[in-house]
């Protein structure tokens, strides 16, 4: 389970997008310890803290276990509501290490009681993010006693002191799950009809996780134990996020001329219905929407960038804006990885001048659009990680990181404003199921249009709101 948790650091990337986020208040007790009693031990370097917490509010927490000590407890005053205990090897209890992942509190918990160790997490950490994008809903469980869920495609099976519960569950949905997983009766069990498709670890202890249901959900079944061993409350909870339509206000801008230059992710074809009857919006749109943009002129091209032209069936950057006119306000220029697959693609230098290289080509478009207008605004937008190239398991790992770092370089030297989709935006397409939910057939590299709200365009709308709040 440890290492499951630091491996979903898109999790904790992510959570900027979807929560506020504030600093909880802390009551700490140096050279000690919690116990699974609840009770404080002793011990040299270790420190044991207690947060409180109220309901549907996720908490990123950090905090320590081993041995004796356990690594989070929940409370209701004095009184044990759940605990939080990682299994990463069979020796359950010579195991230790860190953890570090969201949480949401289970009913009635009034405080969260951690420890930390002074030679891994020695600042403890307990972070709320107040949701300001989901309702969370608690499903009602009807719990059959004495059966287990298998994971072996087999379905119930018997065992005292264990029950599960049965809910329809669609590819895409949300879940919160507070549970038990113990042996062969996992805290969860994803279903497409009677077939498996996916389960929870097996660790001893309260699992308290968020999951989103994988392509071909037809089921959620949730594990539980009906002994006192675990405090769980009616033996488990399970939630459901719903995405709540938001009303994002800025400050309007009707008067302003805004050009958008771009490739596929711009292009406002790429999300045309298969019928061509409907266009879907993508980020131009939003964005216009929110900021009351009325003029607004979509340069995006699939296939293009600032050197490449999509093999001759369309026009680069450079080529495009010598055609904008002089009287725009505003000019966002949306980078792309298609360069990097031009047969004819070189980075050149920051010293180049000639647009036949990457640098040379960034900086001929600037040069071309301010001497059309010195006063227009131009931002720069680095793209957003492509399933292949992206900077964290993409096989065109260094190219990607070497674009984008030109990008800024040029930026910098020009001193333009950038949105930096590719380190800031949350959009991880190495992760399967993001990448199913968000990407047009699931491709990686085209977001489909609740990708462009959620993801890209809060970003750009709000870059551009900061920069033209004077106008």
């Amino acid at each position: 389970m440890s290492s499951e948790i630091t491996s979903n650091k898109y999790k904790l990337d992510q959570i900027s997008q979807k929560y506020y986020m504030n600093i909880v208040p802390i009551t700490n007790n140096v050279n000690k310890f919690w116990m699974k009693s609840g009770e404080l031990g002793s011990g040299n370097n270790y420190t044991a803290y207690e947060f409180p917490v109220i309901q549907e509010c996720l908490y990123h927490i950090k905090g320590y276990y081993g041995m004796s000590v356990v690594g989070l407890l929940w409370m209701n005053g004095d009184t044990i509501i759940g605990s939080e205990i990682y299994k990463t090897t069979d020796s359950w209890y010579n195991d230790f290490g860190d953890f570090d992942n969201l949480f949401l509190p289970p009913k009635n918990a009034t405080s969260v009681r951690i420890t930390s160790y002074a030679d891994h997490l020695a600042n403890c950490e307990c972070v709320k993010y107040i949701n300001k994008k989901y309702n969370i809903t608690e499903v009602k469980l009807n719990f059959i006693q004495d059966y287990y869920y298998e994971i072996n495609n087999s379905g119930p099976a018997v065992a005292n002191g264990y029950c599960y519960a049965e809910v329809d569950a669609s590819a895409g949905e949300t879940y919160i799950i507070q549970s038990v997983s113990k042996y062969r009766s996992r805290a969860y069990v994803i279903c497409n009809n009677n077939t498996v498709l996916k389960f929870a670890p097996e660790f001893p202890g309260y699992f308290n996780e968020e999951i989103v249901m994988p392509q071909g959900t037809t089921k959620l079944v949730i594990n539980s134990v009906t002994s006192s061993e675990h405090n769980i409350a009616n033996y488990a909870t399970l939630y459901k996020l719903t995405e709540i339509e938001q009303k994002i206000r800025y400050k309007h801008h009707k008067s302003i001329k805004w050009v958008a230059i771009g490739d596929s992710i711009t292009d406002i074809i790429t999300l045309t219905t298969s019928d061509k009857n409907y266009k879907m919006p993508n980020y131009v749109n939003f964005v216009s929407e929110w900021l009351g943009i009325t003029n607004v002129i979509n340069k995006g091209a699939s296939g293009t960038g600032f050197i490449t032209n999509n093999s001759g069936h369309s026009s680069t950057y450079v080529e495009r804006c010598t055609s904008i006119e002089s009287d725009v306000d505003l000019i966002t220029i949306y980078g792309s990885f298609n360069d990097t697959y031009d047969n004819n693609y070189t980075i050149g230098t920051i010293n180049d001048e000639s647009p036949t290289t990457l640098y040379g080509a960034i900086k001929t478009v600037i040069n071309i659009l301010y001497s059309k207008n010195p006063e227009m605004h131009i931002i720069i937008i680095t793209p957003a990680p492509w399933a292949s190239t992206n900077a964290v398991n993409g096989s065109r790992k260094n190219i990607a990181t070497e674009y984008v770092e030109v990008l800024i370089n040029v930026a910098q030297m020009y001193s333009l404003p950038i949105v930096d989709l590719f380190h800031n935006s949350g959009m991880h397409p190495w992760d399967n199921t993001f990448k199913e939910k968000y990407y047009y057939n699931g491709d990686g590299c085209h977001p489909l249009s609740k990708a462009h709200k959620e993801y890209i365009a809060p970003l750009i709308a709000s870059k551009i709101s900061d920069i033209l709040f004077l106008k």
